[in-house]
């Protein structure tokens, strides 16, 4: 759909950015091969999820231990559907989308975990609601 909508406009593939909790399920999304070779991966590093908190979205075995510095044995790098993608060197932030969807259905607050357009859209939309 992006493709064809911004076909004119578009210099390059579309990024797709993913975070690490994401690298352990991607090859089970849908279509991840087509992803992997249509879309230019952006793969964020996310912190390291300790076992007692509750977060839905933990990196499993040895994508959990992963980082760019940690000389971990596993290297995303060497992974096939993630053989032309970006590596990102980000802040560390203890957030996730999915925790921002339960807030946001939830009625909890969550304006400042997003960009303003992004929670009006949110919001206006009633896009979580119940």
């Amino acid at each position: 759909f992006l493709e064809k909508k911004y076909s004119g406009v578009l210099e390059g593939k579309i990024g797709l950015v993913i975070g690490r909790d994401q690298f352990a399920t991607f090859h089970l999304w849908k279509n991840a091969g087509e992803l992997s070779e249509k879309c230019t991966i952006i793969l964020g590093d996310r912190p390291v999820q300790k076992e007692d908190e509750n977060f839905s979205n933990k990196a499993k075995g040895d994508y959990a231990a992963y980082s760019e510095t940690s000389g971990s044995c596993f290297d995303p790098k060497s992974e096939p559907l993630f053989k032309d993608a970006v590596f990102l060197s980000n802040e560390l932030l203890s957030v996730s989308s999915t925790e921002i969807r339960a807030r946001a259905a939830g009625k909890k607050p969550f304006r400042y975990l997003v960009p303003e357009k992004v929670f009006k859209y949110i919001v206006d939309g009633n896009i979580y609601g119940k």
